[in-house]
């Protein structure tokens, strides 16, 4: 079971089936509604998956955050997206990003701060959707990527 806060899709999604499962990543590999082809911005789907059913609101008394969670970004009409893995003991956030090609646009980390992930994070889709049905099935760092320690630009 995973739950996923998915930028621009005003609910939390939490799949607890394979097929609740693909219909989270079919969410995130598709171009967001309010950007089709050719729109001049950055058409990106964004989302933080954590393991089991996470409500989002941190409320130290009633609940902590995993201890570690799936940060994903995607761009839908370039088949590209990238992937942190965040650990966090309460004080420490440790990121990870995937290794890819140098070659690769820099993916959008977050659209409030606009920072990006190296262009050399970037992955093909299908890899970014193992990605995430290997978190979603163990709730530990992905294997099916190389990672390293994360720095965005």
């Amino acid at each position: 079971m995973i739950s996923a806060f998915i930028e621009r899709v005003p609910t939390r999604l939490v799949a607890d089936t394979s097929d609740e499962l693909e219909r989270v990543i079919e969410k995130l590999l598709s171009a967001p509604e309010d950007y089709p082809v050719g729109t001049v911005g950055d058409p990106h789907v964004i989302a933080d998956l954590y393991p089991g059913d996470v409500d989002g609101e941190e409320d130290e008394d009633e609940q902590q955050l995993p201890i570690g969670w799936l940060h994903v970004s995607v761009q839908p009409h370039d088949g590209v997206g990238a992937v942190n893995y965040i650990r966090t003991d309460g004080t420490t956030i440790e990121s990870w990003e995937a290794s890819g090609s140098e070659h690769s646009p820099g993916l959008l980390y977050s659209p409030h701060s606009g920072s990006r992930f190296k262009t050399d994070a970037a992955l093909p889709v299908d890899t970014v959707a193992r990605a995430v049905r290997e978190f979603a099935e163990n709730g530990t760092r992905p294997t099916c990527v190389t990672w390293r320690q994360g720095t965005l630009v």
